[in-house]
């Protein structure tokens, strides 16, 4: 077995947004990680006040409890890594969606590390079908791609992507959720009370055409509506107010921030869900549940029209435009509640999870980041 101080992995990415998707997507991949002997370390943005510096961000809370973090304070500090970790890896999530990723210099090329030191990127994503770099900005991209070990893409639009703006040959993988077992989630939440038979509605974008589609699947199951909104708290209260107006008093609404146990454990526990989000419906598909997803154009649709291939469940993504005319298609409701057969899809995640890992196995192998 390799010693732990030959083998000190940085994880950067997005960890630290009040996300609950991006939390486990973090956490699953650095549990991966762990499974290949890597000492992890999550690798921090500087503290500028933010509320994703928060102590309080649930993200954070969440994340302390398994991984250690190391909070730069001040750019210096991250060319300094070099002198701790041996292996650097960007993680999942729209890291490289350059609408996102600018705030971060080329922080997620990992501009700061050294050509000795190995890097690889896991699962990362442009977010959407288009790269929102300026010109000027691939040139330094791809000069920084060209020093990873390994690049691999959470869709397939990532590909193509990395293969026509940045020359680069990357590998689509599944997001890192989707690598942990469902009984490790399971566990989370065992000690979080659950409610009776609900629909859980997880809008990040709320609409009032959103709205009136829950409010007719709520008046078809005859089931009351529990909703998350967005872990960000600043439109709370003016979403919250716009549930209140469409459904009076008929349903329920969770605080504004949840913890991450919380969260999952409203997604284990539902009847159906109706989601805007990606990780919304990867939790959906992991926890076997009947969903629907609205297609957030906003958030990018890329992302979830792959998932879709992936599991053969296009009819389960939905446009969220024209939701008013679609209410009203008789076979497009009905559509809605054609059962999932979890059986073949639970089936491919299992194939798919242990193609995966062993996979990235072999190439921390090569890199001699892996016992043998």
């Amino acid at each position: 077995m390799l010693n732990f101080k030959h083998n000190k992995t940085a994880v950067l990415g997005v960890w630290f947004g009040k996300n609950y998707g991006s939390a486990l997507t973090y956490f699953a991949l650095s549990s991966v990680l762990i499974q290949f002997n890597c000492d992890v370390t999550l690798i921090d943005k500087i503290n500028n006040g933010d509320i994703e510096s928060e102590e309080n961000n649930h993200s954070r809370i969440f994340l302390k409890k398994y991984f250690r973090i190391m909070t730069p304070k001040n750019e210096d500090d991250y060319a300094s890594l070099n002198l701790i970790f041996d292996n650097f890896v960007i993680g999942s999530d729209q890291v490289w969606n350059r609408g996102i990723s600018r705030n971060f210099g080329y922080r997620f090329y990992l501009d700061f590390v050294n050509d000795a030191k190995t890097k690889i990127s896991i699962a990362s994503s442009f977010g959407h079908a288009v790269d929102f770099a300026t010109d000027e900005e691939k040139l330094i991209i791809n000069n920084y791609l060209r020093r990873f070990n390994l690049v691999t893409v959470r869709e397939k639009e990532g590909v193509d992507i990395c293969k026509y703006n940045y020359n680069i040959n990357a590998i689509q993988i599944l997001d890192p959720v989707f690598l942990v077992k469902k009984k490790r989630y399971e566990l989370m939440t065992s000690k979080i009370p659950s409610l009776d038979d609900y629909i859980l509605a997880y809008i990040l974008d709320v609409s009032d055409e959103k709205l009136f589609f829950i409010k007719l699947l709520s008046s078809l199951l005859n089931m009351k509506v529990v909703f998350i909104l967005d872990g960000f708290a600043n439109s709370y209260e003016s979403d919250s107010q716009r549930i209140k107006n469409n459904f009076g008093d008929n349903f329920l609404l969770s605080k504004s921030s949840i913890s991450v146990e919380e969260w999952l454990s409203f997604f284990k526990n539902s009847y159906f869900v109706a989601t805007d989000s990606f990780h919304g419906s990867c939790f959906s598909i992991i926890f076997n549940k009947q969903f629907i997803c609205f297609k957030n154009k906003k958030r990018g649709i890329s992302r979830v029209e792959n998932l879709a291939r992936i599991f053969n469940l296009s009819d389960k993504f939905i446009e969220d435009k024209n939701l008013y005319d679609f209410a009203y298609q008789t076979n497009s409701i009905k559509e809605c509640f054609r059962l999932i057969d979890y059986k073949q899809i639970s089936l491919k995640i299992s194939y798919l999870r242990s193609y995966y890992i062993n996979f990235l196995k072999i190439k921390f192998k090569e890199f001699g980041l892996c016992a043998t």
